[in-house]
């Protein structure tokens, strides 16, 4: 084991790492909730808000796969949503020319306004949630979170895990 990696841990205590891991979490379930609380009103489950908010935001991940990487849902969740957000015409579905297996969805100008309002619900969310913080913090504070996502990326590549062990 190299210095630098035994430096680190003995200089980490794990119970701070697994706080701050689960802290995390927390904040993500809480942000979800925020944003569905802007729209509850028109009768949207929170799967189809996540699939909105993944597809207004990353629209190029426009795959179930793709936004279940996204937001963190399985695949089949994520297909029960589209399916519902389908038939409220909010979404289309099509498939790609190249790979005819592979479903591709797409928001219609109908989800317009109700994604203009979950962008300002989020706006309001991150103001809130950073107020007070100097802003040299939240950069250094993203670029750990940024990091300790690419090692948990790289494990997942050497260490990987089933969905099955979820």
């Amino acid at each position: 084991m190299g210095q630098d990696c035994k430096d680190q841990r003995e200089s980490v205590n794990p119970e701070n790492v697994y706080w701050a891991l689960n802290t995390l979490v927390d904040i993500g379930k809480y942000f979800r909730a925020y944003c569905y609380r802007s729209v509850v009103d028109l009768g949207f489950s929170l799967n189809e808000i996540d699939v909105l908010m993944s597809l207004g935001e990353h629209p190029e991940r426009n795959t179930v796969k793709g936004i279940s990487e996204t937001v963190h849902l399985s695949k089949g969740m994520i297909s029960q949503a589209v399916e519902s957000l389908r038939r409220k015409e909010l979404v289309t579905v099509g498939t790609d020319a190249r790979d005819r297996r592979s479903v591709q969805i797409s928001l219609d100008g109908k989800a317009q306004p109700i994604l203009d309002r979950l962008r300002e619900t989020y706006e309001i969310f991150v103001q809130k949630i950073v107020s007070g913080i100097p802003l040299d913090q939240l950069r250094e504070g993203l670029g750990v979170v940024t990091q300790v996502y690419s090692n948990k990326e790289k494990m997942k590549k050497r260490e990987p895990i089933s969905d099955a062990e979820f």
